[in-house]
């Protein structure tokens, strides 16, 4: 017998019907999807494997154009001062040699409207 699915395929073919085919990604999942590759390049660059940096980013630059045929645009960095249309501040911690604003979440524009708003963690600073 023919696992995952394919039992099915072929028995929708012998019946001449087209089989199924899987819904298309929703555009949230996939940027759920980027949100967490950034951070697997984030940890993979700060562990020393810049090879494997490089390769998840090249796969979220494709992604990236994906949405961008949807007419969407990922924000992913916060930059300073802080876009507070952009972005939210959902918590801290300590500050460390990187940046001062950590991107969890990007934000989601399409056009002007943002459709989805960024969270960022900041670095606290010592006193």
């Amino acid at each position: 017998t023919l696992g995952g699915g394919l039992g099915e395929v072929r028995a929708a073919l012998v019946a001449g019907a087209a089989p199924a085919v899987a819904a298309a990604p929703r555009p949230a999942d996939l940027l759920d999807a980027m949100d967490l590759l950034d951070e697997a390049i984030r940890v993979s660059a700060a562990a020393g494997t810049p090879a494997v940096a490089a390769g998840l980013t090249g796969v979220l630059a494709r992604l990236g154009r994906f949405l961008d045929e949807l007419g969407l645009r990922r924000v992913a960095s916060a930059g300073e001062p802080l876009d507070g249309k952009l972005f939210r501040v959902v918590g801290e911690e300590a500050a460390g040699a990187g940046p001062g604003v950590r991107v969890v979440r990007a934000a989601v524009c399409a056009g002007p409207r943002v459709v989805r708003e960024g969270e960022v963690i900041l670095a606290r600073r010592s006193e």
